[in-house]
């Protein structure tokens, strides 16, 4: 399971009712099975999983992204004026 500072500590846990067809159910429990942890943790950890794929860049997305010098010259730019409180947000 991955943490970062992006991640707040448990604090509350909510519980949620998952409704799967007895195929997926299987596999589910299988898995849990053979990685000796709880349906719940694994379903948790799918998730957390899942979110940072969406929310945050890959490896390859973040050396495309800093191997483009035009791109992060005009970043560093903007981080500067918004520093200086300078520029717009459009």
């Amino acid at each position: 399971m991955w943490h970062n500072a992006y991640m707040p500590k448990k604090q509350n846990v909510n519980s949620i009712t998952l409704r799967l067809d007895d195929y997926i159910y299987s596999q589910v429990v299988n898995m849990a099975k053979a990685e000796n942890r709880s349906i719940a943790n694994l379903v948790e950890t799918f998730m957390l999983e899942k979110l940072e794929e969406m929310i945050f860049v890959n490896d390859y997305e973040m050396k495309n992204i800093l191997d483009d010098k035009e791109l992060m010259t005009r970043m560093d730019k903007g981080i500067k004026q918004g520093l200086a409180r300078k520029g717009k947000i459009v």
